[in-house]
């Protein structure tokens, strides 16, 4: 599942735009490695967790005259992925 929110205002002198976005995974298919004894690493995709994802980015411009115009870029992001298996993996960030 995923939400995105925009907010864009444009002029001839000033342009702002916020943008932010939000998803969910109950079912995260991704790869899995394991490395065997012998030193092979077999590889594999699977339903292997949670993953849920929210963050945004701003944007402004501002033309101060004919020969310069300065702009400014934001964001920010978190990410948290847990598995559902016996391995009760996680990571965020």
């Amino acid at each position: 599942h995923s939400f995105d929110f925009s907010f864009n205002r444009f002029s001839d002198k000033f342009n702002f735009s916020l943008n932010s976005n939000a998803s969910f995974s109950n079912n995260l298919i991704y790869d899995a490695s394991v490395v065997k004894p012998d030193g092979a690493r077999i590889t594999t995709y699977g339903n292997i967790g949670d993953d849920h994802n929210i963050g945004g980015t701003a944007y402004a411009s501002v033309k101060v005259n004919k020969k310069l115009t300065v702009n400014a870029t934001i964001g920010l992001y978190y990410r948290d992925i847990k598995s559902n298996n016996d391995l009760n993996m996680e990571n965020s960030g």
